[in-house]
């Protein structure tokens, strides 16, 4: 008894975390992906590893993630980088310990970032906000704190009353 408690101890303390490999997405496959969250918002932050603002201000939006109620807030991140780039991106996620599903943008780049929003540059890091029926409720380029990140989301959250 003690060797086979001794070998699935053994078995647990070597087994290693699989990596997570982002899933290829065109826009409107992303769009599917939000209209199928449980959320009241679904908060996509569009980064990249290459992208030093991007890499700052991920951990932001992992916190938001694990501190929410999954009924009313879920995370989304796209990469952005090429698909050469994928063991960089594997690797970062790894070092996130993110273990949820990712995606990475396919398809042509300037039809990607126009079907979001016309108003979008392109640049990194993007933050869409969108209600469980895929509509977009806010939008924004840059890097945010987490205190940012939070007040534009408790914001959204809040129902607006008929005096505001």
């Amino acid at each position: 008894m003690r060797y086979i408690i001794g070998l699935i101890f053994l078995f647990s303390a070597c087994r290693t975390e699989a990596q997570p490999v982002p899933e290829m997405k065109d826009y409107s496959s992303i769009l599917g992906e939000i209209k199928q969250r449980d959320a009241s918002l679904v908060v996509v932050n569009f980064w990249a590893t290459w992208c030093v603002p991007c890499v700052e201000e991920f951990p932001h939006f992992i916190r938001l993630k694990t501190e929410s109620d999954p009924k009313e807030v879920s995370v989304m991140f796209v990469s952005v980088d090429f698909e050469d780039e994928v063991p960089a991106v594997v690797a970062f996620l790894k070092k996130q310990h993110m273990q949820d599903r990712t995606f990475m943008a396919s398809g042509d780049a300037n039809t990607f970032i126009q079907s979001f929003h016309k108003s979008w540059s392109g640049a990194v890091p993007a933050t869409f906000v969108y209600n469980r029926m895929g509509e977009q409720l806010d939008f924004w380029e840059g890097k945010v704190t987490y205190e940012q990140l939070a007040e534009k989301i408790n914001r959204l959250k809040t129902p607006k009353t008929q005096s505001q």
